[in-house]
């Protein structure tokens, strides 16, 4: 009957197990766990919101029926020191860290065996625990207790299921302040609750700070009986040292001989002894911490335990996925995880509060309460503690119960034990010390089992009788001779184990003469509730060995061992020996079998037997589908599920959360969807999952239509809905709805909240609303790290480099520390603005503090370098990432897309494949890049094989790149495919395809904007941008309009410069100057830099260098700053006109504002000094330019040479180019093959053109081909360059035969000049040039007629020549000379004085040339040039 009952409560706890547990703070798995069959469960409880207070908790369940197993709060001392760190992965939790600090062993001997535990660690400030108000961590223990209340109150909330479930109270050292004043709360909230009640069963704690008058002079009696110090110290000590009333604040009473004593006592036992432990080895710190860094086995064994392991779990908890998957630091704390903390300023007072009144009430509220001590321990020494409980029990006149003796394990002493009252005891464990569980955890765990298992059930006094009444009946059983026979025997062993005394019910069960089934069984369930599972199947095969057959109860013990050990192969031997027995469709056997075979991940086992079952119980469906979801199957586990609701076995909501949660994590959101509608009252936490899971996976639409009707169901937000909805909302850039919810927020209270408040600034950061989301920032009393992060990546998203770098400064000025997450924001800012300086100053910065092997720090390095295009030092920077994965790679991936050597990039790829790293949305789209960027087709199509083998082809991000791919290499049908066969329309997709067109087919453009209008989708200002490229050119110039009145219906025009740049470009492309200056004048808001450039870079591209110079000084006048852009423009200008003067004056803005440094604008000074005719200033900048990577740097310098003349420089210079291994590209061999020319170099010029082609693979421009006929032509091969000419695979254009026309000319052939002429007139027929070419041939040669002719020609044909003009620059004056300018007001004098010129050039004897066909008629005309002045 007994173990019917046993096997009827594991049954109704895998069943109801599960109701109210949090789901989102399911610990799934830790790095490094070895596999387990119970569940962890770890996150935050707010015991005050408004001062943003948090205690951070750890749970783990029982490992076997922990649906009946009590709950026991374990606390560690300090005060200040942490009950996870300590208690839960140094003494009793069910993992210890292992040797490198990276992974977790399990701990056989953990506390989780007898109950299910939970670890807090308190007070705020504690470990991961926190408040956002500073002044709480000024605390003591009326407010610990406090707050423990809440917590505890709280927790229940979380874990409604433990409401009714026994409550033990147990801790080590300062937890004896702890433990009995938080049992006091709980008892005066019972006396005065009319609902609710703790339940609480006992209080137990180790080496407890009881008192200080006895426990301080303890520590010194430990010292002098163990030999620590000398007779003579302690002696004096004991007779000079009067301990009563001692406290640690003012220990008045100690005389000056006591100290000197004391003093002395310390320095004897030294640095090099443990207190703690003082058997024990010591573990020397700085060996061990180099020894993690290095990834080495750090362990240290001393008597069988590890005394480095603080060490080691100290770096395991500093692990960012540690912190992740404990749910823990959510607020990114300026510190690292330590086991005591030194943030609190804890009360020096308390520590002498008395704690034994506290103790007495406890007991008379009839709570038993156990005090234990290591007798290893000098810290809260076991003389001090026994002497109080002493006192405790005499002042309660309680007798002794138990009288002070031996207690045993394993056959040997476990330490000694007293009891007063049936309800006090004083317990020793040998070989123990401060922390007994880490010392000696065997015998920990069995002195746990004995005192928790005593007072488990209701009624201890009787199972205490029982025990006692079993020793006696026992006894007398031997005298008479038959103890150890027959059915007596056998019942004996039952009852002992059943009072849970392991040692007796041993002893008795190895003097049986026969062992039937009940004893047996009673042995195996008594291992199995210890955990003690390898007990379990050694009993069972000796049971097998001994011939006893077992019964369906023997195997449900023996199976759960087996899944509790996944040992498969073992449950399959038992699964033999369960249908040889006749077992097989025993319910209960198949129960176990199901449950054995679907833990150890065995699940087509466990279905086959699922399958064979009559009629399944809820234990065998639930663990099927377990199973299905652990092995990753969640289509099976959701048929699983269908068919266990459909045979109306229907789930609770935490089931069905579960099962959800699996969906979403899998990212299976329409059967989350399906399931979620099929729930009955979702509560809070089932809509969290939604509106979580589908924002996490870009669907924020959705996560936020869940929100909405969340709100319509009634059902209360949490601060996990707001965050995960404004996330949703920051993502979609809805700043009106966010601005709803945040007044949700702060009716309910939660706008001061961390996590919400981040998830505001967030939100008002993506919406560019900087100065919303510092008043948010700003509003919230006390900042964490998180809070200084977010603000700092919104400053950064939003391209507030100053004001990133001052925050960050406060940051620092306040006390925080910059952890990982900060310096991830600022490196990320450094990488939108391209700042290298900073970027290298923060990387110190990190090398300083340590934190250059975080991976998410190494990260952000290599995207900083990459991004601001300094690719050797990211390249550098990712080589000594060690753990990469495959954000490591995709940075250094899009850094070598971006800076276009694609090459390189294509061999990162292949090695990111070769290292078993498989490329995500961002790989592949990068790559996909490439192949754009090259109009690689053939590479672009197997990159898009591989995202079809990774089932990514149709995603948003990776689709969109294909549709951009195909486009730019004008497979515009295949973009078309692509984008037909992605899912659902999306505006990223719709603008990859608008763009493709738009450079091809503006129609079709055109017609895909209004599909995009018609699916009700709203274009962004890549829509418009993408169009308006497209309308360059006068005809299209209407079109441009039309989308510029779109544009400002939409409202966009004002949401930043990015279309404004985009109208400025169309106006000025089209022709539309005024247009262009127009809108230009229209915004009225201070213009950025970024506008002042694109109107002046407008007008200096489309020959209006003048008009351009004037902007740029009215942007100075405004006090706009220039950048390198805005430099390259308007020096643009300034080479176009030759302007020196205003040149030089932009040259010194530019060393004072340190642009100087900038490759592009020292080009744009190299270029426009050339083009002025200042050769030496050009090659000083060229030689002081810092940095010479880009070849633009080089072409300006080249070219720079050619023009003025300096051919044998410019092909020097094009020799260091080749030297440094800068590459060169068309436009530099444009400028050699001019050198080449001036300098007569015919053969090298040859040469060059060759190598360009066979060599670079750079396929010859029409301007390249004018510069080789050029070449040949200028020196003498006329019959070379028309040959040439007639091999060129193009028709030849103007450039080739005005080239070859002025090549005529210089020699004078005039028949080759006539063909050329014609060819350049048919060609140009409005252009005066060959008229003028062709004129000159003819009177070089004296052919008068030919001459005649042509100007005949001209006249007829309407063809007149443009006056040559130039200017000088007097003042702030351009003065332009124009020949035949007679309008200008000043002609007359103008005229006046060229007459008195030319009289006095006659009389020095100057005679004009007259070769020249526009110089006879010039002078034919009777006209002179004259001066005209402009501003």
């Amino acid at each position: 009957m007994g173990l019917w009952w046993f096997c009827g409560l594991v049954v109704v706890g895998l069943v109801f197990g599960a109701n109210g547990y949090p789901v989102e703070d399911l610990v799934v798995r830790l790095p490094g766990q070895p596999k387990v069959g119970f569940r962890q469960y770890a996150g935050y409880v707010d015991v005050d919101v408004k001062a943003g207070r948090s205690l951070f908790y750890y749970f783990v369940e029982a490992e076997e029926d922990p649906d009946h197993k009590p709950l026991t709060l374990w606390l560690n001392g300090g005060p200040g020191c942490s009950s996870i760190g300590g208690g839960a992965f140094t003494e009793l939790g069910p993992f210890f860290p292992k040797g490198d600090g990276r992974g977790l062993r399990r701990n056989s001997k953990s506390w989780n065996k007898a109950s299910n535990l939970l670890f807090v660690e308190s007070p705020a400030g504690v470990g991961w625990s926190y408040s956002n108000t500073t002044s709480d961590y000024i605390c003591g223990d009326a407010s610990s207790a406090r707050d423990m209340h809440i917590f505890m109150m709280k927790w229940y909330e979380k874990f409604p299921a433990f409401k009714s479930r026994d409550l033990f109270l147990t801790g080590e050292s300062y937890a004896g302040h702890y433990i009995p004043q938080l049992t006091v709360a709980l008892l005066d909230h019972n006396a005065h609750s009319t609902g609710f009640k703790f339940n609480i069963k006992g209080v137990a704690i180790g080496n407890p700070l009881l008192r200080l008058d006895r426990d301080v002079p303890a520590t010194y009696e430990f010292f002098w009986s163990h030999g620590m110090i000398s007779d003579e110290v302690g002696l004096a000590i004991m007779n000079d040292c009067d301990f009563e009333d001692y406290t640690f604040g003012s220990p008045h009473n100690v005389t000056d001989s006591c100290n000197q004593a004391i003093s002395e006592a310390n320095l004897i036992v030294g640095e090099y002894i443990n207190n703690y432990d003082v058997i024990l080895d010591v573990c020397y710190p700085s060996i061990v911490q180099q020894e993690l860094i290095l990834r080495k086995m750090a362990t240290k064994i001393s008597l069988g335990v590890d005394v480095c392991m603080t060490y080691e779990r100290r770096f395991y908890f500093n692990l960012p996925e540690v912190q992740k998957a404990l749910h823990a630091n959510r607020t990114n704390l300026p510190y690292p995880w330590s086991m005591c903390s030194g943030n609190l300023n804890y009360s020096d007072t308390d520590g002498n509060i008395n704690i034994l009144p506290l103790l007495k009430r406890i007991i008379q509220n009839h709570i038993p309460v156990w005090i234990f001590s290591g007798d290893q321990d000098s810290v809260v020494p076991l003389l001090g503690s026994r002497t109080l409980v002493r006192e405790l029990a005499h002042d309660l006149q309680f007798k002794i119960t138990v009288p002070y003796g031996a207690w045993f394990h394993k056959g040997q002493v476990g330490g000694w034990v007293t009891e007063y009252g049936n309800i006090l005891t004083f317990a020793t464990v040998r070989g123990a010390a401060h922390m007994v569980p880490f010392a000696q955890p065997s015998r920990a765990l069995h002195l746990f089992s004995s005192f928790s298992q005593r007072l488990f059930e209701e009624m201890p006094q009787r199972i205490a009788y029982a025990s006692k009444s079993s020793r006696v009946i026992h006894a007398q059983s031997l005298k008479l001779g038959i103890g150890s026979k027959g059915q007596l025997g056998n019942a004996i062993v039952d009852l002992y184990a059943k009072c849970g005394n392991m040692d007796f019910a041993e002893k008795a069960f190895n003097r049986l003469e026969t062992r039937d089934m009940l004893a047996w069984n009673s042995i195996m369930s008594m291992y199995s509730r210890r955990g003690l599972l390898e007990q379990v199947i050694w009993s069972y095969g000796s049971m097998r060995i001994c011939g006893m057959s077992a019964n369906q109860f023997t195997f449900a013990i023996v199976l759960s061992a087996c899944a509790r050990l996944m040992d498969v192969e073992l449950g399959k031997q038992v699964h033999c020996n369960v249908i040889k027995s006749g077992f097989k469709f025993n319910s209960f056997c198949e129960g176990s079998l199901i449950d054995m075979y679907a833990k150890c991940n065995f699940v087509n086992d466990a279905r086959r037997i699922f399958d064979g079952a009559a009629n399944p119980d809820t234990v065998s469906w639930t663990a099927m589908i377990a199973g299905y979801v652990q092995i990753g199957l969640p289509e099976e586990a959701l048929k699983v599920f269908e068919d266990m609701q459909k045979l109306d076995r229907l789930p609770d909501q935490v089931a069905f959360v579960t099962v959800i949660n699996a969906c979403m994590g899998l990212g299976r959101l329409d059967d989350a969807c399906r399931l979620f509608a099929r729930m009955p009252n979702p509560n809070a936490v089932a809509w969290n999952v939604m509106i979580s899971g589908h924002a996490k996976r870009g669907y924020d639409e959705e996560g936020v239509r869940f929100f909405q009707n969340m709100r319509k169901a009634s059902v209360k937000s949490t601060r996990s809905t707001l965050g995960s909805v404004l996330s949703a909302i920051a993502s979609l850039v809805n700043l009106d709805y966010g601005l709803q919810v945040h007044a949700l927020a702060t009716k309910q209270g939660l706008d001061s909240n961390v996590y919400v408040g981040s998830s505001l600034i967030n939100l008002y950061a993506k919406c560019q609303k900087m100065e919303t989301a510092r008043e948010v920032f700003d509003h919230l009393d006390e900042k964490n790290v998180v809070l200084w992060n977010a603000m700092l990546g919104g400053y950064a998203q939003n391209g507030y480099a100053c004001e990133v770098m001052r925050l960050f400064s406060n940051m620092r000025d306040f006390g925080f520390q910059p952890d990982e997450f900060t310096y991830t924001s600022i490196l990320s800012a450094c990488a939108g603005l391209e700042n290298l300086e900073i970027g290298r100053r923060l990387h110190s910065f990190i090398i300083k503090n340590k934190f250059a092997t975080n991976l998410f720090v190494g990260n952000a390095l290599v995207h900083m370098y990459a991004k601001s295009g300094a690719l050797n030092e990211a390249k550098q920077q990712f080589d000594l990432i060690r753990d990469r994965d495959i954000v490591s790679w995709n940075a250094i991936i899009v850094g070598y897309v971006q800076e276009e050597e694609e090459d390189e990039a294509f061999k990162l790829f292949q090695r990111m494949k070769s290292d078993g790293i498989a490329p995500d949305e961002v790989s592949l789209a990068s790559m996909l890049s490439a192949c754009a960027n090259l109009r690689a087709l053939e590479q672009g199509k197997q990159v898009h094989c591989l995202s079809v083998k990774y089932g990514l082809e149709t995603s948003l991000y990776c689709g969109s790149s294909l549709i951009d791919m195909y486009a730019k290499c004008g497979a515009l049908e295949a973009a078309r495919q692509v984008f037909i066969c992605m899912p659902e329309c999306s505006v990223v997709s719709t603008n990859a395809l608008i763009a493709g067109y738009a450079q091809n087919n503006l129609e079709k453009a055109v017609t895909l904007f209004h599909f995009l209008l018609a699916e009700g989708l709203r274009p962004s200002e890549i829509t418009f941008a993408s169009l308006l490229d497209a309308c360059s050119g006068h005809s299209r110039l209407n079109l441009g309009r039309q989308i510029h009145c779109f544009i400002l219906k939409a409202g966009l025009l004002y949401d930043g410069d990015f279309l404004r740049v985009s109208l400025l470009g169309m106006y000025m492309n089209s022709r539309g100057k005024t247009d262009a200056s127009l809108l230009f004048l229209e915004f009225q808001n201070q213009k950025s830099a970024v506008l002042w450039t694109a109107i002046i870079s407008g007008h200096a591209q489309n020959d209006c260098s003048e008009e351009a110079l004037q902007f740029y000084r009215k942007m100075r006048s405004y006090n706009a700053m220039p950048d390198q852009a805005t430099f390259a423009s308007v020096l643009r200008a300034c080479a176009i006109l030759a302007s020196l003067r205003e040149g030089r004056e932009i040259h010194s803005l530019i060393f004072h504002t340190g642009f100087d440094l900038d490759e592009l604008t020292g080009s744009a000074l190299v270029d426009m000094y050339a083009k002025c005719g200042d050769v030496k200033s050009s090659v000083q900048v060229f030689a002081e330019m810092g940095r010479k990577n880009d070849v633009i740097s080089w072409n300006s310098m080249i070219a720079g040479f050619a023009k003025n003349g300096y051919a044998e420089d410019a092909l020097r210079i094009f020799d260091e180019m080749k030297q440094t291994l800068v590459k060169p590209d068309d436009v530099t061999f444009l400028g050699v093959l001019t050198a080449c020319s001036h300098a007569g170099r015919v053969s090298q010029g040859r040469q060059i053109f060759d190598i360009m082609i066979n060599h670079y693979g750079i396929q010859p421009r029409v301007d390249h081909c004018a510069c080789m006929i050029d070449l040949l032509g200028r020196w003498g091969f006329l019959d070379q360059a028309e040959e040439f000419i007639d091999k060129l695979e193009f028709e030849s254009d103007s450039m080739i035969w005005a080239t070859f026309l002025g090549a005529c000319r210089l020699h004078g052939d005039e028949i080759r000049g006539q063909r050329a002429a014609e060819k350049l007139i048919l060609l140009e027929p409005q252009n005066s040039s060959p008229y003028v070419l062709l004129s000159n041939i003819y009177a070089a040669s004296g052919n008068w007629d030919g001459v005649n002719s042509v100007r005949r020609t001209m006249k007829e044909n309407g063809v007149r020549k443009f006056p040559g003009c130039s200017w000088i620059v007097v003042g702030q004056r351009t003065n332009l000379f124009v020949a035949g300018d007679i309008y200008h007001p000043c002609a007359g004098e103008i005229h006046a004085v060229l007459k008195d010129l030319t009289a006095l050039m006659k009389d020095e004897g100057y005679v004009a040339e007259h070769e020249s066909f526009l110089h006879d008629e010039d002078q034919e005309s009777g006209s002179f040039p004259v001066i005209k002045i402009t501003s």
